[in-house]
């Protein structure tokens, strides 16, 4: 599932570019009712995620990068921490991303597979 912090981001770059509820379900054929449920924080899936994304002219990463710098000061959790300690591929991962690689370029570097990236992904929309 998607956080509701990266669905109200996305709510609001749609907003900010004068994008429609109705015009994004038109564009990616999906039912108007089921992008009102995406942006109430339910039902949407990584791979609706990337194409509403890409549809608002952004990444997956660039939106998650962009709600990380949103907080003036940003610190990894002691769990974060503590998990990173033990997954060092995570970490190394995540910074490539908050220090602005994308992460197709990413992937392909580090021959990253795309079930792989999922993990990494859901692990962090999920707060590790």
């Amino acid at each position: 599932m998607i956080t509701n912090e990266l669905m109200k981001y996305l709510k609001q770059l749609a907003k900010s570019q004068g994008i429609t509820q109705r015009v994004i379900s038109e564009h990616l054929d999906v039912s108007l009712v089921t992008i009102k449920r995406w942006f109430a924080g339910s039902n949407m899936n990584l791979d609706q995620a990337n194409q509403l994304c890409t549809f608002l002219g952004t990444t997956l990463g660039q939106s998650l990068i962009a709600i990380e710098k949103k907080s003036d000061y940003f610190s990894y959790t002691n769990e974060q921490e503590l998990f990173f300690s033990k997954n060092p591929d995570y970490l190394a991962f995540f910074d490539l991303i908050l220090n602005g690689k994308k992460m197709k370029s990413i992937t392909k570097k580090y021959k990253i597979s795309y079930n792989q990236l999922t993990k990494y992904l859901l692990n962090h929309i999920h707060g590790i």
